[in-house]
């Protein structure tokens, strides 16, 4: 995916508003309302120790098995424009951790870290309000994720690094304690993040964050 691919969905990001939404200027000053959200929990590589040894291997070295930690801590912090009660645009900036490998080549051991961070992505959001203060949501979007893969030891060192570009989507709920103040859990999917020199797979999100409207 590329800068195009980009532009064109942001730019149906519009058009569908505005064809979905045909009264939408007349009921902006009662439904309308930006947001910030932070959000953190655990974030999960489909990334297994064949696709280490992949990526070591594509980066000259002769890998004899790994092992992979595809765990760890993700965050987000993103800006919201809820267009109506059915309709909002999410912009944000995400770290979905680093996942720990150990390997062993003909030259020995090594281990570093599969870093996927430096990542940004706008997602349109399809809201169900289900009462005054509890609602769900699906999620479909772009994103760019930079990865980095990186290790060194007695079997050698590696260092690559990757930016993907591609689809994310998802599923949540939120409730609303106050007309400025509510949580929401969500569940993320990015598909395709890395290449075959750093590793090249799906990573998931779930998270727990809190969002001040205003």
């Amino acid at each position: 995916m590329n800068m195009k691919l980009w532009i064109s969905t942001g730019l149906a990001l519009g058009l569908t508003a505005g064809a979905a939404f045909p009264s939408m200027a007349a009921d902006l000053g009662s439904s309308a309302a930006w947001y910030l959200g932070l959000s953190g929990g655990e974030s999960k590589s489909r990334a297994d120790s064949s696709d280490i040894n992949t990526a070591l291997s594509n980066n000259g070295l002769v890998p004899l098995g790994s092992s992979l930690d595809n765990k760890d801590t993700g965050w987000k912090l993103y800006l919201g424009h809820q267009v109506n009660p059915n309709f909002a645009v999410e912009l944000g900036y995400l770290d979905l951790g680093k996942f720990s490998f150990s390997s062993s080549t003909a030259g020995g051991s090594l281990s570093g870290d599969l870093k996927t961070k430096s990542g940004g992505y706008i997602d349109a959001v399809g809201i169900m309000p289900l009462s005054n203060n509890f609602s769900i949501f699906g999620k479909l979007g772009v994103y760019t994720i930079k990865t980095e893969l990186s290790g060194s030891g007695a079997g050698g060192s590696v260092s690559a690094s990757h930016r993907a570009n591609d689809w994310t989507y998802g599923i949540g709920a939120g409730y609303d304690f106050s007309r400025n103040f509510g949580v929401r859990v969500e569940w993320e999917r990015f598909n395709n993040v890395g290449n075959d020199s750093t590793s090249h797979k799906d990573v998931d999100l779930a998270s727990l964050g809190v969002v001040v409207k205003f």
